[in-house]
């Protein structure tokens, strides 16, 4: 009797869901973990780029900024520089004065500069002008200077450049019968009095656009002098005649209605100018010409007549 034959089942192959659930749980996760890190780099990089655009604006601003308002920007003041468009004045000295808080300061308005067929040109010299000298319309000092003979700010002296050794952001630029008066960290004017045989100093910030600094580094009472200018851009010489702060002579300046003024250094040293039958008026005591210490050192900013 053959065995009777059991019918097995045929094995079914079974698939795990389960499993393909875990990879596609996996594969989810990747994605989210690389859309988190691809979100990350984008806020990093963000983040990167506002610190680099701050610390770029900072170094701009130390680069531009001097503390106070600016009336004319160096830029404005090239194009006057090479443009010159003053009013046709003839070539004169207004000399005149005015008190404020019992103080007594003495004014030099100077005619003639910036026209085109002006009869009035600035420089600065190294020799101190001559007494008998009919062309000087009036001169004074102008940049500081050490014990070694170097600047204490950048200089031009008729194309020729000075060794410095600080920076201050008041200046003075001249070519010819134009001269423009600034505040300002640029060198523009300074490489073009280089480049065009013109002179170009720098001192400190008594005034600028009406607005006083924050703080003045010379302390203490001395005499003081400063070149101003008004909303017209009338140039003036201006002394005290008495010693005072420096911050007082700022003061003065503004509340005289002078628009901006720099420092000129030089106490109450002698200078003189000439009136327009060119007879000469001492300002200060002849008794202290010829400046004989640093001779050939001192910048001397003159004003002189066409010949």
């Amino acid at each position: 009797m053959q065995p009777e034959h059991q019918n097995i089942p045929e094995e079914i192959p079974v698939i795990s869901i389960e499993r393909i659930d875990d990879e596609t749980h996996v594969s989810d996760d990747n994605s989210r973990t690389r859309k988190l890190i691809i979100a990350l780099i984008v806020i990093a990089s963000l983040a990167l780029a506002l610190i680099v655009a701050y610390l770029v604006r900072k170094q701009w601003q130390r680069h531009t900024d001097v503390g106070v308002p600016v009336s004319v920007t160096a830029k404005q003041n090239l194009h006057k520089l090479q443009n010159p468009a003053g009013p046709n004045l003839p070539p004169r000295i207004i000399a005149d004065s005015f008190i404020y808080d019992d103080a007594c300061f003495m004014t030099y308005r100077i005619c003639g500069l910036n026209q085109t067929d002006g009869k009035v040109y600035a420089r600065l010299e190294l020799s101190e002008p001559d007494t008998a000298d009919q062309t000087v319309l009036i001169y004074s000092r102008s940049a500081d200077h050490k014990a070694d003979g170097s600047y204490l700010a950048s200089i031009v002296v008729q194309g020729m450049s000075m060794p410095y050794v600080a920076q201050r952001y008041g200046y003075m630029a001249m070519q010819g019968n134009s001269l423009v008066m600034g505040i300002s960290k640029s060198e523009k004017l300074y490489k073009y009095a280089l480049d065009n045989n013109g002179s170009f100093f720098r001192q400190y910030v008594l005034l600028s656009d009406y607005s006083l600094p924050k703080y003045y580094d010379l302390k203490g009472e001395q005499y003081r002098n400063a070149y101003a200018t008004t909303d017209g851009d009338d140039l003036y010489y201006v002394k005290t005649t008495m010693k005072m702060r420096m911050e007082d002579f700022a003061v003065a300046l503004q509340q005289q209605g002078f628009r901006d003024a720099v420092y000129i250094t030089g106490g109450d040293d002698y200078s003189y100018y000439r009136d327009t039958n060119l007879i000469r008026h001492d300002i200060g005591d002849i008794q202290k010409y010829p400046h004989w210490k640093w001779r050939d050192t001192i910048p001397w900013l003159v004003f002189r007549l066409e010949k």
